[in-house]
């Protein structure tokens, strides 16, 4: 019987706070009901040995840009190469999940024969090991009680699809703008629904510094290269540009996204005028 849930992740260097979190959410999803196949990629310090702790798949070899930052490109087609289950989610990793993407999982294709999930994640502060001997779960639960938010539509941390789905990526630059947004973008251009799963599907991003980054992610040149990639600020769309809600109702359609297209708009004109470049 194959596995019905591939997850992917691509992290950063295990160490300091930034590894407290991510061996949080890599246990997470090693910890589903679902019994995922989970696939962690990149030579970062310590991302084979987690994965050999924790019993997962480690692909070591990936593309970067001039900079060092892997390539969204080589992350899917490789993940995808290695993916036995039937639905494929990629997750940044400091995120943690929990057994209700399930239910996500179980709704969606009842649907839609493809779709992509797209998710607003739930800031949570949490600074040390989560004990996964207990209810894990619960214990996520109370902490989003204590100091907990959700998150606006532009926090886009997670990705759920059907496999095979993904054929193509640009050599965009993970963890700089807009890599995100061109891929809800690129998938209503295919006219494939985007589904906002945050009624249903809580994740959980455990805040943390950017002390790993060496200048802002949004300026500069990685920043620039991303934009161009993605084709400027008109293509950049956000949660709130999905088509469909679910909802524990069944699935709704998001009757608010001409606001968020107005907005785009607004964003356009603002940067064609500052940056006195018609090509944005």
């Amino acid at each position: 019987m194959s596995q019905r849930l591939t997850i992917f992740s691509c992290p950063k260097p295990f160490k300091g706070h930034i590894e407290i979190i991510q061996r949080n959410a890599v246990q997470s999803w090693a910890r589903l009901s679902l019994k995922p196949q989970v696939i962690l990629i990149g030579d970062e310090k310590g991302v084979e040995e987690v994965a050999r702790e924790f019993g997962i798949e480690y692909i070591g070899s990936i593309k970067r840009n001039a900079y060092g930052t892997p390539l969204l490109s080589s992350i899917f087609e490789t993940a995808g190469q290695r993916s036995r289950g039937e639905f494929q989610c990629y997750v940044n990793a400091d995120i943690i999940l929990t057994n209700k993407i399930a239910d996500a999982l179980e709704q969606c294709p009842r649907f839609f024969k493809e779709f992509l999930g797209v998710v607003r994640r739930l800031e949570i502060n949490i600074e040390k090991p989560l004990d996964f001997a207990s209810d894990w779960e619960r214990q996520v639960e109370g902490i989003y009680r204590e100091n907990g938010k959700l998150q606006d539509h532009t926090a886009i941390d997670c990705f759920i699809f059907p496999k095979g789905m993904v054929d193509h990526f640009p050599d965009l630059a993970l963890g700089r703008p807009m890599w995100d947004n061109w891929f809800i973008y690129d998938t209503q251009r295919k006219k494939i629904p985007v589904i906002d799963l945050t009624p249903v599907l809580p994740i959980y991003h455990q805040n943390h510094d950017y002390a790993h980054l060496k200048d802002n992610t949004w300026e500069g040149p990685e920043g620039d290269e991303n934009r161009r990639l993605a084709g400027g600020y008109s293509y950049l769309y956000t949660i709130a540009d999905s088509d469909y809600l679910l909802t524990h109702n069944g699935l709704k359609k998001n009757t608010r996204r001409h606001v968020s297209k107005f907005i785009r708009h607004l964003k356009t004109a603002y940067h064609r005028y500052i940056q006195h470049d018609a090509g944005w």
